[in-house]
């Protein structure tokens, strides 16, 4: 009987540990994504592996989530996670280059829960003619002057985007690639054969959210269907 009475006395301290341990891990908060590795620079089109470190609190904790985290680009034309095998496996994909390229992962805070946490990192594929000295092959380059533009809500702010030929006079169509709710954008001229430049203007809605938005302008170049990138950082006040 004794015997018995400690068996059911060590099921019950067991079940009640587990539950503890159950809550903690239901409680444990994911506080920050630190992506590795960052500010990567890229010649050809090597496979970069990526890993998301989470920093949990409740308790202390950190660990590698890269396969429970969603893997994007803002520039997929030219970077992707493009292998389903390995999502955290970033390869460029040989048709464009550009600098200051944006690498996100996020996840969600807690299943069921809409609220998210990212982490980002940036990526610099070096440009380059025929393919010998860059990763795409582009026969142009693109700067932006100022690149970290700063514009209250309701106004506007002027990016000049410089064309630079590495060989012939390409023509490059611009334009800004998935521009944020609240941000328009339009181009002084449109087109542009290189060497020149184009005015962008960045018109910011007066119910625009202060904050620091990435933008990355693209120019593409019909006849070579040739992509190059660069990116500014627009501060909204």
């Amino acid at each position: 009987m004794k015997g018995l009475l400690f068996r059911s006395v060590g099921a019950v301290i067991g079940l009640s540990c587990l539950l503890a341990a159950l809550s903690c891990a239901r409680d444990q908060t994911l506080d920050w994504l630190e992506i590795k590795p960052q500010n990567v620079n890229l010649t050809g089109t090597p496979t970069i592996i990526y890993t998301a470190i989470g920093h949990y609190s409740h308790p202390a904790q950190q660990r590698d989530i890269s396969t429970q985290v969603t893997w994007q680009t803002d520039a997929p034309s030219i970077i992707a996670f493009s292998d389903p095998a390995h999502p955290n496996y970033l390869i460029p994909t040989g048709l464009g280059c550009g600098t200051n390229l944006g690498v996100l992962a996020f996840v969600y805070r807690h299943p069921g829960n809409n609220q998210e946490v990212h982490g980002g990192s940036s990526v610099n594929v070096n440009c380059g003619s025929g393919g010998g000295g860059g990763g795409s092959g582009a026969d142009f380059d693109l700067s932006a002057n100022p690149s970290n533009p700063s514009v209250a809500a309701g106004g506007t702010a002027q990016i000049t985007i410089s064309v630079t030929a590495l060989s012939g006079a390409p023509m490059v169509d611009l334009a800004l690639q998935l521009p944020p709710a609240g941000i328009s954008a339009a181009f002084n001229p449109p087109t542009v054969s290189a060497p020149n430049t184009s005015v962008l203007t960045l018109t910011v809605s007066p119910s625009a959210t202060a904050g620091t938005y990435k933008l990355t302008i693209v120019g593409t170049e019909p006849l070579t269907s040739s992509t190059v990138a660069v990116s500014v950082n627009l501060n909204v006040t």
